[in-house]
């Protein structure tokens, strides 16, 4: 039985992370990366300046990274490129674009930004370029991405910032509506838009969309593939929109949401301006609390299996273990016996919200008394003991104006980058070999 805290890894995974290879057996390696001549290859001009065969596969290998998959045939991989030349271009276009205003990015912020990249895969920024390379690509293809959503974002605010702009009259509306609408449900959501910029795309976008949602298989994996594909500003933060409800987003994304359980992902959803797969990571009512609101200070005692344990000393240390927890009952003594035991692990893990949790772990720490721990859980990793040392119901308040101004204005910079790219696509001169 697996124990996971939604959002937060409880236990510890033993071993090896083992990685696909950016492999097709098919096809060679050296048609997608490294060679001369593959990287003299163009796949298509933008306005004369040329993206090459090893910029898609380059690219591509980012892909595949993000959905720990690897491509079984040719029409995958067809499907795949295609897909991925058409972020390419846009992507130069954007670039083109800031150049042209000569946006300053800060090499700072795409550093640190790269190194978050890499924690989300358990890596540091060293050790992820070897992962990068399994797969075909490279820390250049991963920052060349992160500083064009940077050199991009920069641009939008910095030309229509102050276009989108809230004024006090629409926060206090926002504001008014909101006590007005006292248990209105709200839901977080992220997302992946892909734009249909004329109908002739729409079956092509309509492929390509439901490619990229067949390849979603938990959402441990949206952050990332938003971050590949997406063609929101959004993307940048792994497709991250934040808190919506009626009225603030559009009619379908609302509907399909409410039908939604937690931590689903839709199918395709049309929208006027384009498609989108959404992911439902929270809901709340506003200016109510709900039972599975209620926060749990969470702490946790783990012992994990390695390759040297044997069923003899696993049940040798649980059976000390059980002793030694039923002795506990406050949060000093459970830190005691983290102190005492031998081979375990101590994290402290916040305050963690019961809706958060794995049902299964929410039943067991629902009626648990403060300071008091759970039996031993037995998970394929190991032994797990959890305590919680305080609970609290957290109390309801509206966001703040600057809060709601933010909001506003994000969704507006949103709607006005879309029609920035579109137009910029519109005028191009795009040239596809």
């Amino acid at each position: 039985m697996k124990f996971i805290l939604k959002g937060h890894i409880l236990t510890l995974r033993v071993g090896v992370i083992v990685c696909l290879a950016f492999v097709l057996s098919a096809i060679p390696l050296g048609n997608f990366a490294g060679s001369q001549q593959v990287i003299q290859k163009i796949e298509a001009l933008v306005n004369d300046e040329v993206i090459s065969a090893y910029d898609v596969g380059q690219r591509i290998g980012l892909v595949l990274l993000a959905t720990g998959q690897k491509i079984e045939n040719q029409n995958q991989l067809k499907q795949l490129r295609d897909q991925v030349l058409e972020d390419l271009v846009n992507e130069f276009l954007q670039n083109q674009e800031a150049r042209q205003f000569e946006v300053p990015v800060q090499e700072e912020e795409v550093r640190q930004a790269f190194a978050r990249v890499a924690e989300g895969y358990n890596r540091t920024p060293e050790t992820f370029t070897a992962l990068l390379a399994e797969y075909g690509s490279s820390p250049q293809a991963m920052i060349n991405q992160i500083r064009t959503e940077f050199a991009w974002q920069n641009l939008v605010n910095g030309r229509y910032g102050t276009q989108a702009q809230a004024t006090d009259e629409e926060i206090d509306k926002v504001l008014e509506d909101m006590q007005a609408n006292v248990g209105r449900t709200e839901y977080q959501i992220s997302e992946i838009f892909l734009i249909v910029n004329n109908p002739a795309e729409e079956a092509r976008v309509a492929a390509a969309a439901q490619q990229i949602r067949d390849r979603i298989q938990s959402f441990a994996q949206f952050p990332n593939i938003a971050r590949q594909f997406s063609q929101s500003t959004s993307a940048a933060q792994g497709g991250n929109v934040g808190w919506v409800s009626e009225g603030q987003f559009s009619d379908e994304i609302i509907e399909a949401v409410s039908k939604m359980d937690l931590l689903e992902i839709s199918q395709p959803i049309r929208t006027a301006g384009g498609f989108y797969i959404v992911g439902y990571t929270d809901r709340r009512k506003i200016l109510t609390n709900d039972p599975l609101d209620e926060l749990l200070d969470l702490r946790q005692i783990g012992h994990f299996f390695t390759e040297d344990t044997t069923e003899e000393t696993a049940l040798a240390w649980y059976d000390v273990a059980v002793v030694e927890t039923e002795r506990v009952t406050t949060c000093d003594q459970f830190f005691a016996l983290a102190e005492n035991l031998d081979d375990v692990s101590y994290r402290d893990l916040g305050e963690v919200a019961l809706k958060q949790l794995n049902p299964e772990l929410r039943k067991i720490l629902e009626g648990l008394e403060t300071g008091h721990p759970t039996a031993l859980l037995n998970t394929p990793e190991g032994f797990v003991i959890f305590v919680s040392c305080g609970r609290r119901m957290p109390v309801p308040r509206l966001p703040s104006p600057g809060e709601i101004q933010q909001q506003i204005e994000n969704r507006r910079l949103v709607m006005i980058a879309r029609r920035y790219l579109r137009d910029l696509r519109r005028d191009a001169i795009i040239d596809y070999k």
